[in-house]
């Protein structure tokens, strides 16, 4: 099924990879950031590989959320443009990506410098990655106020500075969606009002999740700065709400081409 981006991409106009894993609350044990994440089963490491010229390769990482055996969300700069895209699961498996569609109005992060309320990706995997709780999507249009919890791999450091470290290993937290901008989630740290495991995304977390009582309601998109400040203390994460719709589509769309592909492979005799 080699065809099969290219398929996706001809007919549904469909397109690209990471930001900054875990800003944590100074006052907060590491540990418990990192038992909170290990919860959090369906958010997994991606792993990929982009041609930068001259035979030069740059591998890089960040997170994805398996939301069935065989799908997974992520942010659209993790994955396109990239090769030999894979997740990893707990136990060290590694499982190809085998296709991926992207809204047509995503921007790519190179010609666009803010995070994109289109920034989501739906992955197709070469074989289905089995796990104990797939999230399902969240549907309704009433995330700001709502406390969530957020996850990914990546950067983590304390929120009250610039000093971070890449241990790439799995944190989640919790936070209180300030409110919506652009059809995009925003979080913020160290403004006030905060849960008890404050927790943000950091560079390594795109495309990991943000929860509502379960249920999978933002992907990690982009982390920025307000008034100019030196510390990064806002986070973007993709609405899934505003394209539960078109999700769901694409899965039944991957569906009606696994079927075509089995198709070809059974005796008529």
């Amino acid at each position: 099924m080699r065809y099969l981006t290219l398929f996706l991409t001809i007919f549904l106009l469909l397109s690209s990879a990471s930001i900054n894993a875990g800003t944590i609350d100074p006052a907060v044990p590491d540990s418990k950031y990192l038992s909170y994440g290990s919860k959090h089963e369906c958010v997994v490491e991606i792993h990929t590989t982009q041609d930068a010229g001259d035979k030069v390769k740059i591998h890089g990482s960040a997170s994805a959320v398996i939301i069935t055996p065989d799908i997974v969300l992520t942010a659209a700069h993790v994955v396109v443009g990239t090769k030999n895209t894979k997740i990893i699961l707990k136990n060290g498996e590694a499982i190809e990506i085998e296709s991926y569609v992207f809204p047509k109005l995503f921007i790519a992060p190179e010609l666009n410098n803010h995070s994109s309320a289109y920034d989501i990706a739906v992955c197709k995997l070469k074989k289905s990655a089995k796990i104990d709780f797939y999230p399902s999507l969240y549907s309704e249009n009433d995330e700001a106020g709502k406390v969530c919890s957020i996850a990914g791999f990546g950067f983590s450091g304390k929120y009250n500075t610039n000093v971070f470290k890449n241990d790439r290993k799995k944190r989640a937290g919790s936070n209180i969606i300030d409110t919506i901008i652009d059809d995009t989630l925003i979080c913020s740290v160290g403004k006030g009002q905060e849960t008890s495991l404050e927790f943000m995304i950091n560079s390594g977390d795109s495309g990991g999740g943000l929860f509502i009582d379960k249920k999978l309601a933002g992907i990690n998109s982009a982390i920025y700065k307000i008034n100019n400040n030196n510390i990064f203390d806002h986070s973007r994460h993709v609405r899934v709400s505003l394209h539960k719709n078109w999700i769901d589509s694409i899965i039944k769309l991957f569906d009606k081409i696994d079927e075509f592909e089995n198709s070809k492979n059974v005796d008529l005799e």
